[in-house]
């Protein structure tokens, strides 16, 4: 009979950690697949800063296994980077997370993902992912949240001359505490 309780009591806590494990990993940001669209076919909880070029959700150009990737096709030009970005805030201070997201482009130096972090509305650091190649490939950003009130999460493209007909592809954002 003690074997068995004891059986029992390893399982539930074997149990209980891996629900730990999983909370662990829950994903803090919204919407990272880009599945969830408002009325006009853009992606919630994105706010979308670009000179006129086309932002859609694109169901055929996307990683394996994934549902679909958001697209920008840059026919506008401007000398800054575009961008969707997702604001968050009240994440805890000193906290080390990852980013990961899917990314492509069709030219170099056309698409990277960049994470601000921003204390009393002003921004204290900068961090910049690789740029997008010209194949699928997943990149991860792991920083530290340090006194930020804020960090702003943004997929970033740029809008000058040398980046007119690219397009951009971005897929699978997660944003997750590190182990």
């Amino acid at each position: 009979m003690n074997h068995v309780k004891s059986a029992l009591l390893l399982i539930f806590c074997f149990c209980l950690s891996a629900v730990a494990s999983a909370e662990e990993k829950l994903n803090l940001l919204n919407n990272g697949n880009f599945t969830t669209l408002d009325e006009k076919g853009k992606p919630t909880h994105w706010e979308i800063y670009s000179s006129g070029n086309k932002v859609s959700i694109d169901k055929t150009d996307k990683p394996e296994g994934i549902g679909q990737s958001v697209k920008v096709s840059v026919t506008e030009t401007e000398n800054s980077l575009g961008s969707l970005v997702q604001k968050i805030k009240g994440l805890p201070k000193n906290t080390k997370l990852v980013l990961s997201a899917k990314m492509k482009s069709t030219h170099d130096e056309a698409g990277i993902m960049q994470i601000k972090l921003r204390n009393d509305g002003k921004e204290t650091d900068r961090i910049n992912s690789e740029w997008a190649g010209k194949e699928w490939k997943e990149i991860k950003v792991e920083f530290n949240t340090g006194e930020s009130d804020e960090i702003r999460i943004q997929c970033r493209f740029n809008q000058n001359e040398k980046a007119k007909g690219a397009e951009v592809w971005f897929a699978d954002l997660k944003l997750v505490q590190a182990e």
